[in-house]
């Protein structure tokens, strides 16, 4: 699907689609529990729906009392032990350690970018946990048949803390007590959201300083009652409009949620916007710009709405945290790059560092590379460009946020094919 974004004023309100990570972690939550689950909220991006057709085929129920409130009853038999786990790295890097508390075989298959997202981080800490896993040299599909046994495992976490989150969640349920030791932590906020949403359910861990987890074994979930809250990684699109072609107001956002990417809204005020927060709304108006510093090593999907945000700004921003960028759906370093430079302006990546020069971007023609950030953000250059951009490929926002497109039509927003 081919789209123009061509340039606008934004006003009005939106609601914040629900968290896709909360979503599929709420699933696994559901999956684990053995008991019927009660969910609100839950995204309907691709990535949830593929979710839900893996959990159909591992034997769950599910009923859908409208477009976002489910009811999972308890698994019977599996349908299938071969599952597909859409483009979501999330759900293969969660699922493989919950699937490896069972002694039954399952194979973990991706499709699109995920196919060429390395898995290696996963297969040598399985492997020294008693779980047998195999792997096209390192890249899904991968092979898994446990069981799980309890102990130490070591793990890096500097490339990412999905598999962590799917450790947290299945070792809990082992017979035994276990230590997870992680090398070089990242992203921690998402690690923060994780252990938050465990303890909503009744399981405990103990964190020390993100560098050892110690989990008691012979726990067990308690009946799954959970609404989603919105998400602040896609309301950061919006929130950063506002700074340039708002006021726009975005509700439903938790101010004490555990998304670590609620910290754009201490971006928009470096960068001189105009914030108001207030019981769950955010509006954002525009101020006075001025280039901005950001640490987003912990938060890299903030990445592509802040180097829009940067565009807009006077001066020349800079971005830390660049070697986060490398194996997302696409390589988003390159990507961003590439982008800009096609709209006329500058970018440059310095190490670690990226270096945006605010310019106000040309019309283009521009590809989504199959991400849907990607796709997010050229929508947001054509609406604040000199003229239009189009977009090839922004079905690319299905996988995250698929009514991105109809919420710019409700604040104003010039969006046609």
């Amino acid at each position: 699907m081919n789209l123009t974004a061509s340039p606008s004023q934004l006003t009005g309100t939106i609601p914040a689609p629900p968290s896709k990570s909360l979503s599929l972690r709420a699933l696994g939550a559901a999956f684990l529990s053995r008991k019927k689950a009660f969910l609100k909220n839950i995204s309907s991006c691709a990535d949830v729906k593929n979710a839900l057709i893996s959990l159909k085929e591992l034997g769950l129920h599910i009923e859908h009392i409208n477009d976002s409130t489910l009811i999972l009853h308890p698994q019977s038999s599996v349908e299938n032990n071969i599952l597909s786990c859409g483009e979501s790295g999330l759900w293969l890097r969660m699922m493989a350690p919950i699937l490896s508390l069972s002694n039954q075989p399952y194979v973990l298959k991706g499709a699109g970018s995920l196919c060429e997202r390395p898995v290696q981080m996963l297969i040598d800490p399985l492997q020294n946990a008693g779980v047998f896993v195999d792997s096209r040299q390192g890249f899904p599909p991968i092979t898994l048949r446990g069981p799980l046994h309890p102990g130490t495992i070591h793990l890096s976490g500097k490339e990412t803390s999905q598999f962590l989150t799917g450790l947290l969640m299945a070792l809990p349920l082992l017979s035994g007590p276990s230590r997870i030791i992680v090398d070089e932590l990242n992203s921690r906020p998402y690690i923060d959201m994780t252990l938050s949403f465990l303890d909503h359910f009744g399981i405990s861990v103990e964190n020390q300083r993100y560098q050892e987890f110690i989990i008691r074994g012979n726990q067990q979930y308690q009946p799954v009652d959970f609404t989603v809250e919105g998400d602040w990684s896609g309301a950061a699109f919006f929130l950063v409009a506002g700074a340039f072609a708002g006021p726009v107001t975005v509700t439903g956002l938790n101010p004490d949620s555990s998304q670590g990417d609620k910290a754009i809204l201490k971006a928009l005020r470096l960068a001189g916007a105009r914030v108001i927060s207030e019981d769950g709304n955010v509006t954002v108006l525009r101020g006075n710009p001025k280039p901005f510093e950001f640490d987003a090593v912990h938060t890299p999907d903030l990445f592509p709405p802040l180097a829009v945000l940067a565009h807009f700004s006077p001066g020349i921003s800079s971005i830390k945290g660049v070697s986060r960028l490398f194996h997302k759906e696409s390589n988003r370093a390159t990507a961003l790059q590439n982008l800009f430079r096609s709209l006329g302006l500058s970018l440059i990546i310095k190490d670690d560092v990226m270096l945006v020069q605010g310019g106000i971007p040309q019309g283009g023609t521009v590809s989504s590379f199959n991400d849907h950030r990607m796709a997010m953000s050229a929508a947001l250059l054509g609406l604040g460009g000199r003229s239009a951009v189009s977009l090839i490929g922004a079905e690319a926002v299905e996988k995250s946020y698929p009514e991105f497109f109809d919420h710019i039509r409700q604040l104003g927003g010039k969006i046609y094919e």
